[in-house]
């Protein structure tokens, strides 16, 4: 009998909540508080307050990231046969099969899995928004929330702080982060890596080769100039495991990028400027 998603919807056991929100994957992206110096006057001490309580609304995030991270964890270790997601030629003639080894309950269990990895990418980027605001509050930069408010909090720090300035500026140049961020913008503003997309390639005014009879009635090749020339090829897909993969890097990363911060902004000491 064909279940619905919404009969595919679990709970997870007390021993798995144990299991998945023990991870310490996600722990580097934690603020430690007790590490960040507040100056012993009075104005100093009560406007701090503001900051830990942005570093504690910061710290809940990751506890947050970490039930996505286990609701994800449910379905994938339930398998998702996905690591070979097309076969060609295809079983019955077709030129090719996708997810050949997918049962109706398969594609139920994966789009569970995506709903929470996809809440996943988002949540792990956003990491660093908090970060920025917690380096505004703290340096007393009185930058609003608005667009490119990054922007200015790094053109602030550039000078005031080049160490911290060199690493957050850096930060979208690694590889991993450069990778997640690109999964990211396609769930959030395009179509999911985790959906095949079937690929038809439109080129106009593009070079190819056709057979033509020469003088003689042999069949040649001979380029000529094509106004369009359509061809199709594989979609493209990130598999389960990938994605997964993919994700643990760039928390990871992220996590680096964090704590590296924070022992940055130790060495100083927060006080109000009158």
């Amino acid at each position: 009998m064909n279940k619905n998603i919404t009969e595919t919807y679990e709970l997870l056991s007390n021993e798995e909540w144990d299991k998945y929100l023990s991870t310490n994957i996600y722990d580097k992206m934690m603020i430690n508080g007790d590490i960040i110096k507040c100056s012993d006057d009075i104005l100093s001490k009560m406007v701090f307050s503001k900051i830990l309580s942005i570093i504690q609304a910061h710290n809940n995030k990751v506890g947050s990231i970490k039930i996505s991270y286990a609701l994800a964890m449910h379905y994938f270790d339930k398998g998702i046969p996905d690591d070979e997601w097309f076969i060609s030629p295809g079983k019955n003639g077709s030129s090719i099969d996708y997810m050949p080894h997918f049962n109706d309950e398969d594609y139920l269990i994966r789009y569970w899995y995506c709903f929470f990895m996809e809440n996943l990418y988002g949540k792990v980027q956003s990491m660093c928004d908090t970060l920025y605001l917690f380096i505004n509050e703290f340096y007393e930069l009185g930058i609003k929330e608005s667009t490119g408010f990054v922007s200015k909090v790094l053109n602030r720090i550039k000078t005031t702080n080049p160490a911290l300035f060199e690493l957050l500026n850096n930060s979208h140049k690694d590889k991993r982060y450069l990778k997640a961020s690109n999964f990211r913008n396609n769930i959030v503003h395009g179509i999911s890596p985790n959906e095949i997309k079937n690929e038809i390639i439109l080129q106009r005014n593009t070079e190819t080769v056709i057979k033509k009879a020469d003088e003689n009635g042999n069949a040649v090749d001979k380029k000529v100039i094509a106004s369009i020339q359509v061809e199709g090829r594989v979609g493209d897909y990130v598999t389960s495991k990938e994605l997964l993969n993919c994700l643990t890097d760039f928390a990871d990363y992220i996590g680096d990028i964090i704590s590296q911060a924070i022992s940055i902004i130790s060495e100083d000491v927060f006080t109000v400027n009158i």
